[in-house]
């Protein structure tokens, strides 16, 4: 997750470490309230790749705005790629809560023993936590009481 504000997120989508030898042509971000168990796409969907002249491609970052989430509610986000061959199965699920739009005083727990705090008087949260912390992390932040 790069940002989150009252009723929205915005997540990094990084490549896969191997695209199975065929070229990902499209993610397909979905979303899914907790307890319910149905999944829809939030957004268009996003194009992996730039072009980096020559006929070179490259594989990049991703970012992906999700708007209209409920304060109070948890969501859980999960990405399918899409390449020549199809939709693939989706990668591992990230759940995020949505707090109150005051995100004075963040707590983000990002993994076991890991944890930033971020004291902010503004309603944005921002992190760029490294590759290794990024792989198998899962956000839940609210404001403390």
């Amino acid at each position: 997750m790069a940002f989150a504000a009252a009723g929205r997120v915005t997540l990094i989508i990084e490549p896969p470490l191997r695209d199975g030898g065929e070229r990902l042509l499209i993610y397909h971000v979905e979303c899914q309230e907790v307890g319910i168990e149905r999944w829809r796409e939030v957004g268009a969907p996003l194009v992996p790749m730039v072009d980096k002249g020559n006929g070179r491609f490259e594989y990049v970052n991703t970012l992906c705005r999700v708007d209209n989430l409920e304060e109070g509610k948890s969501y859980i986000f999960r990405v399918r790629v899409e390449n020549y061959y199809g939709v693939g199965q989706p990668g591992p699920e990230k759940k995020i809560e949505i707090t109150q739009e005051d995100q004075d005083g963040i707590r983000i727990k990002s993994g076991p023993g890991l944890e930033r705090v971020r004291g902010m008087k503004t309603s944005s949260l921002a992190t760029t936590p490294s590759v290794q912390e990024a792989r198998g992390m899962t956000f839940l932040w609210r404001k403390e009481e």
